[in-house]
């Protein structure tokens, strides 16, 4: 449970890097591996449970408010995948991704 928790909430770490602070183009080249592994919500990593759901609220909350403000301009956007997946996506479609992921480990 501890990693699945983990994960949820790098998903959103992982948003922000792509789509705010780089604001990537194309997925062509980004190592996912590196990121992932590099955050402090790593899957591996110890936090206590209450840090965890900190970092789930915050960090949750800190992704609703950023989309809400994000102009369609920019949502609209499309970043090539390249060796990331199959086919072009809007940033808007990658962040839909994101949930739908999201949920899929909510469920699970």
């Amino acid at each position: 449970m501890r990693e699945t928790l983990l994960h949820m909430a790098s998903s959103t770490l992982f948003d922000l890097h792509i789509h705010e602070e780089q604001k990537r183009t194309s997925m062509e080249g980004f190592d996912f591996r590196g990121f992932f592994a590099g955050l402090p919500t790593n899957e591996k990593c110890s936090l206590p449970k209450s840090e965890i759901v900190a970092v789930l609220r915050d960090g949750g909350e800190h992704w609703c408010d950023w989309v809400e403000k994000l102009p369609e301009a920019r949502a609209v956007e499309f970043v090539t995948r390249g060796g990331a997946g199959p086919g072009d996506k809007s940033r808007f479609e990658m962040l839909i991704g994101s949930k739908e992921h999201e949920i899929h480990h909510r469920l699970s």
